[in-house]
């Protein structure tokens, strides 16, 4: 079973985060990407959204999720 650790954030506003999710997940892994990098994905753009107040103004652009990606943290033990 597969499964991703979500992202350190703070949070602001959840609304849209699931949507985020799915639609990350579902793009990675029409890209080929192994289902353990596609929830990363997922997990990425759902932190992306629930991070920023309002939905449509901060849908993640390909080089933010590049960005949160390569510097965040992802939640878990230490």
């Amino acid at each position: 079973m597969a499964a991703a650790l979500p992202f350190v954030i703070e949070q602001v506003d959840a609304t849209g985060a699931g949507d985020a999710f799915g639609c990350g997940l579902v793009d990675a892994l029409s890209r080929g990407e192994a289902l353990s990098a596609a929830l990363r994905f997922g997990n990425a753009c759902g932190a992306h959204v629930a991070a920023r107040a309002g939905i449509f103004a901060h849908l993640p652009r390909k080089a933010e999720l590049a960005d949160l990606l390569g510097r965040a943290k992802p939640a878990g033990p230490d």
